[in-house]
């Protein structure tokens, strides 16, 4: 019987916590000594190799991907708004599973306090009086994570590149074999919510990221409820653009998420709206109004790619 092919273990940290990584990398040895999985960090680009293509074609080819929390990695412009983010918008579509390792005590749970942490109970790695008892709790949920993975299988979309299969660019792709999946109300009625949720989130750090390199730019994100949330922008103090943004259900449980530049029109007057609908074999968010039509990306967005087309809607006024 021929053994399933290894699990692509990706680890996001922060150089910061480099030492911690090493040793974290040495307690999954067992795991691939046994082909179970195989691990990557950033550690293993190769002289002359471009960083940023090079760590986001490996985040998006991953099975499983560790982000390894510290106030340092939450910190980090890279480790949060590229890493995480696209982790998490692999996490939501079903083609990863991301295990927040918490190493160092921080504010973590805001961040990622939806998802099930190692150790046990978020206890950090670095609290334990012997740390080895720590990351033996961290290996041991990775093993039980990638064990049901292997009986599953690995998710769907896993992207393979030609060179890790042997097979060359010229030769024909093998088949994959796509049964179409089947919808349910509450699982768009969940895809729209986290949509609104990660959307919420990108404008929170986007904004901040915004005045970090903007003197005199001050972005004001404010969660009305658990449906709404507006940003205002103010240049030198003077008010420059403003938007709200919510979700609304629809008819068997689709939705839309809707935004519109005037904060005190209710919610029946908006500028773009994005809508909840099925494919084959994902749910995803596709815009509807004008705003969209002179845009170049795929009218088949993800939740990270609608927050950001709706931050750009937003921002595109405060540079004017």
């Amino acid at each position: 019987m021929t053994e399933p092919p290894a699990l692509t273990v990706f680890m996001s940290y922060s150089h910061v916590d480099e030492a911690l990584r090493a040793e974290l990398a040495k307690h999954l040895s067992a795991l691939r000594r046994q082909g179970v999985v195989k691990l990557w960090h950033d550690r293993e680009i190769h002289a002359g190799a471009e960083l940023d293509p090079e760590i986001r074609r490996n985040l998006n080819a991953a099975d499983i991907i560790l982000l390894l929390v510290s106030a340092d990695f939450i910190n980090s412009d890279y480790c949060y708004g590229v890493e995480l983010r696209g982790a998490m918008e692999r996490h939501r579509a079903g083609a990863a599973r991301v295990i927040p390792v918490i190493l160092r005590p921080c504010d973590w749970q805001p961040v990622l306090g939806q998802l099930l942490a190692t150790p046990a109970d978020g206890k950090p790695v670095s609290s334990f009086a012997n740390k080895d008892e720590g990351f033996l709790q961290v290996a041991q949920a990775i093993r039980r994570v990638a064990e049901e993975m292997a009986r599953k299988g690995a998710p769907p979309s896993r992207p393979v590149a030609a060179a890790s299969t042997g097979v060359s660019p010229s030769s024909p792709a093998p088949s994959r074999l796509k049964v179409p999946r089947t919808f349910t109300d509450r699982d768009r009625a969940r895809f729209l919510v986290e949509a609104f949720n990660a959307t919420l989130d990108h404008f929170r750090t986007s904004a901040a990221a915004a005045e970090a390199g903007n003197p005199g730019l001050e972005i004001e994100v404010r969660q009305i409820d658990a449906d709404h949330f507006t940003a205002v922008g103010y240049v030198d103090g003077h008010e420059a653009a403003t938007c709200k943004i919510w979700h609304s259900p629809g008819d068997r449980g689709g939705g839309q998420m809707r935004f519109s530049y005037e904060l005190d029109r209710g919610d029946n007057s908006w500028n773009e709206w994005i809508s909840v609908k099925d494919q084959p074999d994902q749910i995803v968010l596709e815009p509807g109004g004008m705003q969209f039509q002179a845009r170049p990306e795929s009218k088949e967005l993800g939740p990270q790619q609608a927050a950001e087309y709706l931050w750009r809607l937003f921002a595109d006024r405060l540079s004017r």
